[in-house]
């Protein structure tokens, strides 16, 4: 036989194929394996898809809700609008806002050095019921055709939400000012602005509480706009109470904050308010810490003309109301040289504008108001009036509640309602009820179902004038159908006696 065994030569060369053919197809191996098994991406590249994901999906759902509202991280801020929407039809007129949540064209951040940034700040009347009738696009049209050797660089940006307090506005320019870098602001302030700024509820609408104060639930302080026909919204802007007064003094220095901000920063500032029939409180107490050049006020004649307002409400300029306004505040910006540019002149402006600051000095002051003594709950909504917030028509009291009574010569306070069910409070739960910013006693949350309460006054609260009261609760229980409002206890009467 044979010898059939192969020569070593042979074996060392087919161990060498194999090592050969081995390395040339590992890589494909690896490649078919990173394909079904992918390797984790970076926790950056993770960061990037959840951000996007969760954006699409925002907008997504923000398509699906009715509203047009959307909520923001900084609670002094609020709510913007939902981001990004187009064609969405909105109380009888058509919504597009930018990726930041405004009403308004994209602006870029930083501020190109080409652009000439001029913004009007405010709330309702700067955001507008028809695009076409701002005051934004009116001013905008009218720098751009008297600055000719800046006119392509002119943009006139409208920073307004509906119902945004001062606070929020406050906020909005200063806390991206050195990315936003204007040259020149015009604020437009209303009455309302005082009182809070409402949240936003899961489906994008207005809601019944204040992220600017979040425990007090729906201790929501609001300054209700003045109907036509009507003497008087509310009366937190009155500045005839304790708590009145503070909000002037927080507006005050919102106010001081704001320009001193922008002066820094080189960027001229002019408030314009509209303080119809109570112009007197504005040099006292709104622009106290302002320059007397950084402010001024529309007229009676202005706020009152019939074809000025949109709505009954004062909310919204009309076209022509749009018109007057840009052409006033173009004059200030002539006559006060607040532009870096030279404008080309226009009289009618410039005498529209120095006429508006003389019918100013003209006011008329609304008359005595005729206040109650004491508030009962479940009666007329009208009575509520001297409610700044915090109580329901039927009597339900928030974590906060705010408002006033007058009486000739009062000695004390007289309530009386109903507290929650039995087990709802832990002992030493209470109400406090605080006089003119002074604590003057308290009701215990638990005990009997009814209680009656007389405090008596301190000897200094006991004259005719409007007395403030604050209710502050220590703590509170869910009621209502869906368990949405937080309720302390239901007073049926609050009276001076």
């Amino acid at each position: 036989m044979g010898d059939k065994s192969e020569p070593s030569g042979w074996k060392g060369l087919q161990l060498a194929l194999v090592f050969l053919l081995a390395a040339a197809t590992w890589p494909l191996a690896l490649g078919a394996k990173r394909a079904v098994y992918p390797e984790p991406p970076s926790p950056a590249r993770l960061e990037a898809w959840d951000r996007d994901i969760r954006s699409q999906a925002v907008q997504r759902l923000g398509k699906r809700s009715p509203g047009i509202l959307d909520s923001h991280p900084d609670p002094e801020l609020g709510r913007t609008l939902k981001a990004a929407m187009s064609r969405r039809e909105w109380a009888g007129s058509v919504l597009d806002s930018n990726s930041y949540g405004l009403r308004e064209l994209r602006y870029e951040l930083p501020k190109p050095q080409d652009k000439f940034r001029v913004v009007l700040l405010g709330d309702d009347l700067v955001f507008g019921r028809r695009r076409e009738d701002r005051p934004a696009d009116h001013l905008a049209r009218l720098l751009r055709n008297h600055c000719p050797t800046e006119r392509d660089q002119i943009e006139v940006l409208s920073f307004g939400i509906p119902s945004w307090n001062l606070r929020s506005q406050k906020v909005w320019v200063l806390r991206q000012l050195a990315l936003l870098q204007p040259d020149l602001v015009l604020h437009l302030l209303r009455p309302q602005a005082i009182g809070d700024t409402p949240g936003v509820s899961g489906d994008g609408e207005e809601a019944d509480f204040t992220p600017q104060f979040r425990p007090r639930a729906q201790g929501l302080l609001l300054q209700t706009p003045t109907f036509a026909g009507e003497e008087v919204g509310s009366l937190l802007t009155a500045n005839l109470d304790w708590t009145s007064r503070e909000r002037y003094k927080r507006a005050a220095s919102d106010l001081k904050e704001l320009s001193a901000a922008l002066q820094q920063n080189g960027c001229p500032y002019l408030l314009v308010t509209f303080w119809n029939g109570r112009q007197k409180l504005v040099p006292e107490v709104l622009t106290s810490e302002l320059k007397r050049h950084q402010w001024v006020q529309l007229s009676d004649a202005t706020l009152q003309g019939e074809d000025f307002w949109l709505t009954p409400a004062q909310l919204h300029t009309s076209n022509a109301g749009g018109k007057r306004l840009a052409e006033l505040l173009f004059g200030w910006v002539e006559t006060r040289e607040l532009l870096s540019s030279p404008l080309l002149e226009r009289p009618q402006a410039r005498r529209m504008a120095l006429a508006e600051e003389q019918l100013a000095n003209e006011f008329t002051e609304l008359g005595p108001l005729k206040l109650e003594a004491g508030i009962r709950f479940g009666a007329s909504p009208a009575r509520l009036k001297q409610v700044h917030g915090g109580i329901s028509t039927s009597g339900c009291v928030s974590p906060f509640a705010a408002g006033l009574l007058q009486h000739d010569s009062p000695t004390s306070l007289l309530l009386r309602g109903q507290r929650i069910e039995r087990g709802a409070f832990d002992e030493g739960a209470e109400l406090s009820i605080w006089l003119e910013g002074e604590r003057i006693g308290a009701i215990l949350l638990s005990g009997p179902k009814r209680f009656s309460l007389e405090i008596p006054l301190p000897k200094a609260l006991r004259n005719s004038r409007p007395v403030g009261f604050q209710l502050r609760a220590s703590d509170y229980v869910y009621t209502g159908e869906r368990l949405q409002y937080c309720t302390a206890l239901v007073l049926e009467e609050l009276t001076l006696q």
